[in-house]
């Protein structure tokens, strides 16, 4: 009897043993299973409902706190996980409540979801540069966040491809225009165009433009340095920027300006891949990062390369008098792309823009924001806090000299920014709520004054 009574023992610890490994690695099969549907490009499937009751939804739900997408409540698949997302912030008090969306250019430090929860994700989806939300430019502030859409390639989902519709786009000849054809029409136009109407920026582009029209003749057709009039059907530049005229009128020019708004690593806009879409040649000055993105190395004149505006103009004047050196920089329309970094950045993208019938990046984002809930909605994950990589926009410096310009409005609106970033850092993290706006500006100012703002 004894002998049994141990062998009955021996086979319950070992049944014990037994599911206690196998619970165990069915555990990590799940967590392998949402790490690799992270990085997998999976479907996305929206399904909009007219249910506005909490009681109505019974998946893990995320909150647009800023208004952005104008959906007031809708299913999203993603593989086979599945989300409720909406703008309406009474779903925070669901009991599946797992995370609050932001979208940067909307969101007002004033009005936040405070006191934060522990429990709660914050994500922030911003394809802009610091011009219209500066505190951003802070690691006080971008570590609010713990997950990240923006233009940098280490976000979460990275959108730093955002404004390239696919390879093709690059390569093609659609508004091509041969450089012979280009050469007969210096009779009428210049070398360089420049087409900006947004004359206040953390760059402040048109100071270096302005020196560089000393130099060499440019058309500008903006409200900033004007000297030349658009055609009529094209008065606006604003809204016909992305029409086909205003594609083949850029691509009739061999250089146009491309220079950013602001300085961040892998901030780079339309302004870069508009002029090599056409087959005009890009002078561009923005993201130091840019020769990682470009079609090749050389497919870009890159004022950064250049001690001043004159050596520039003297450089650009040699290319346009150079028909060999000067095709060298349109190889990717001879449909060679060699930055193989680019490549492997856009094959595997299954987002892209409604043109070509794919789904949105924004879409894309909201997808990955509901795997992570996923993940995250397990016991005992580490919360991921956001760095300053993701969002890396220094000190604004001059243009021209490359040195901090103390005339420069947004050289004290980014010291500024640092104070807010750091004071509602305090205020959140304090588990505190917002008092009032005009008492946050004015301790703002007073850290200012006394150059306390660490």
């Amino acid at each position: 009897m004894e002998l049994l009574r141990r062998s009955k023992r021996c086979r319950t610890a070992l049944l014990t043993c037994l599911l206690s490994t196998l619970v165990l690695f069915l555990q990590l099969l799940v967590q392998l299973w949402l790490e690799w549907i992270e990085d997998a490009n999976v479907p996305v499937h929206h399904h909009i409902t007219n249910k506005f009751s909490l009681n109505d939804v019974d998946d893990l739900v995320l909150v647009w706190w800023t208004p952005f997408t104008g959906n007031t409540g809708s299913f999203i698949e993603c593989g086979n996980l599945k989300c409720f997302i909406t703008e309406d912030r009474r779903f925070q008090h669901h009991s599946k409540f797992q995370m609050f969306l932001f979208y940067g250019s909307n969101l007002e430090i004033w009005d936040l979801p405070l006191p934060r929860k522990d429990q709660h994700i914050w994500s922030l989806f911003h394809e802009e540069s610091p011009k219209n939300i500066p505190f951003l430019s802070h690691q006080e502030g971008i570590s609010l966040f713990n997950f990240t859409a923006t233009f940098s390639r280490f976000s979460d989902v990275p959108l730093t491809l955002q404004y390239v519709q696919s390879f093709e786009s690059l390569t093609d000849l659609q508004y091509y225009v041969p450089l012979s054809k280009k050469n007969e029409l210096l009779q009428y136009l210049s070398p360089v165009l420049y087409v900006q109407s947004d004359c206040d920026t953390p760059l402040d582009r048109d100071k270096y433009v302005q020196n560089l029209m000393r130099y060499i003749s440019v058309d500008s057709y903006g409200t900033c340095l004007h000297n030349k009039d658009l055609p009529e059907s094209m008065s606006n530049p604003m809204e016909s920027m992305t029409s086909e005229e205003f594609l083949h009128f850029t691509a009739q020019y061999k250089f146009t300006i491309a220079f950013e708004n602001a300085v961040c690593e892998d901030y780079i806009t339309e302004k870069l891949w508009r002029p090599l879409t056409v087959g005009s040649v890009p002078i561009y000055l923005g993201s130091p990062s840019v020769q990682d993105w470009l079609p090749s190395q050389n497919s870009a004149v890159l004022a950064i390369n250049f001690s001043s505006p004159k050596e520039l103009a003297s450089h650009i004047s040699v290319l346009n008098s150079n028909d060999e050196e000067y095709l060298s920089l349109l190889s990717h329309k001879e449909s060679v792309i060699s930055n193989i970094y680019q490549k492997a950045k856009m094959n595997p993208r299954l987002w892209g823009s409604l043109k070509d019938n794919r789904y949105h990046f924004i879409d894309q984002f909201e997808c990955q924001m509901c795997i992570k809930a996923h993940h995250n909605s397990k016991a005992n994950v580490q919360r991921k806090v956001a760095n300053q990589e993701v969002y890396n926009c220094p000190k604004p410096i001059s243009s021209v000299t490359g040195q901090e310009d103390p005339t420069n409005p947004w050289l004290y609106l980014w010291k500024y920014s640092k104070c807010e970033a750091s004071l509602l850092a305090e205020i959140i993290q304090g588990g505190h709520m917002f008092v009032n706006q005009t008492l946050f500006n004015q301790e703002v100012l007073s850290r200012m004054r006394e150059s306390d703002c660490t």
